[in-house]
């Protein structure tokens, strides 16, 4: 998507106070220099902080031509986007990992002046369906108000309880367990399990991008 687009230059904004965006930083940033892409700068944030504007003017300054944001809270996200889009930035993209639920969120994705393209890990449409059935009748509500990591959590959770079926007796008995469970049927992802180093399997990943108010595959 970024080459197709004919962008090159990449500022990157991390949290290295969480573990999931500081590796996703040093992956990316990898991969970027890696194949031609110019990074012009590194921007290292402690989103708890909510104000991010001191970086943001640091950013606009070396005009990147999109942005990697590797935020793990839609709040954070939501927050860094508000505050520079009131600065004026005015980059063509913003690459990171979809959330897309919330009205904040809605609002900055639409007064982006460039495209919001996120990756989103790969579903099946059924499954998806069956656990908003599933999770709306037990709870009620929306569960598009809830984050989609909340699959993760049941997934995890589920081959627990399958893991302690058969009666651990301690920590390493139960890794053990679990190292056994082979093509997990999960929501978050359709075949899940673990290496021999404990790594859940990763899932694959498609590009969407916001359009007309919602999140729709890239072409």
């Amino acid at each position: 998507y970024i080459r197709e687009s004919g962008k090159n230059k990449v500022s990157i904004v991390y949290d290295d106070g969480s573990p999931y965006s500081l590796e996703m930083y040093e992956l990316f940033k990898e991969i970027a220099i890696n194949n031609g892409f110019t990074v012009v700068s590194e921007h290292k944030l402690h989103f708890g902080d909510r104000d991010f504007k001191t970086e943001i003017v640091k950013m606009n300054k070396f005009k990147p031509d999109f942005i990697y944001a590797p935020f793990s809270a839609p709040d954070d996200l939501g927050i860094f986007m508000k505050q520079a889009i009131e600065l004026g930035a005015d980059y063509p993209g913003i690459v990171g990992v979809e959330f897309s639920w919330g009205e904040l969120l809605k609002d900055v994705y639409n007064g982006w002046g460039g495209d919001v393209v996120f990756a989103y890990p790969k579903t099946n449409s059924k499954k998806d369906e069956e656990f908003k059935r599933l999770f709306e009748s037990e709870y009620g509500g929306s569960v598009d108000t809830y984050p989609s990591s909340i699959k993760n959590a049941y997934d995890a959770v589920m081959m627990l309880a399958e893991a302690f079926g058969n009666n651990p007796r301690n920590g390493e008995e139960l890794r053990e367990e679990l190292l056994k469970i082979k093509d997990f049927d999960g929501f978050s992802q359709e075949s899940l399990e673990f290496d021999e180093n404990g790594i859940v399997s990763k899932p694959e990943y498609v590009l969407k991008i916001w359009k007309d108010g919602k999140f729709v595959p890239l072409k």
